[in-house]
């Protein structure tokens, strides 16, 4: 009789390890997000343009990089002084002002 819990106590433990193996595989595979720029200004405003579209930033005295895709836009003094994730950011290339307009974030 003992065989018999013993090898149901195996079972269960193989089946325990096999569940979380199948489950947690896809997870490992996702990428993790990752922005594609990087900004710096030393003021900005972040504002609301809605639940559906989330919240957007205009900022001035930029510097930084990227393609106009995500990036990691920093407001260094101000009341919206953050590090903040968006999903765009457009900034003009020099010699225009150096403005920064970023949605999604």
């Amino acid at each position: 009789m003992r065989s018999g819990i013993h090898r149901d106590i195996w079972f269960g433990r193989a089946l325990l390890v096999t569940a979380i193996a199948v489950l947690a595989g896809p997870l490992m595979t996702i990428p993790a997000a990752h922005a594609d720029g990087d900004y710096t200004c030393s003021d900005g405003t972040r504002y609301e343009i809605s639940p559906a579209l989330g919240w957007s930033i205009l900022a001035g005295d930029c510097t930084g990089w990227g393609d106009g895709g995500p990036a990691q836009v920093t407001i260094t003094s101000g009341p919206y002084a953050g590090t903040y994730s968006c999903h765009a950011v457009r900034q003009p290339a020099p010699p225009a002002v150096y403005l920064l307009s970023a949605s999604r974030c």
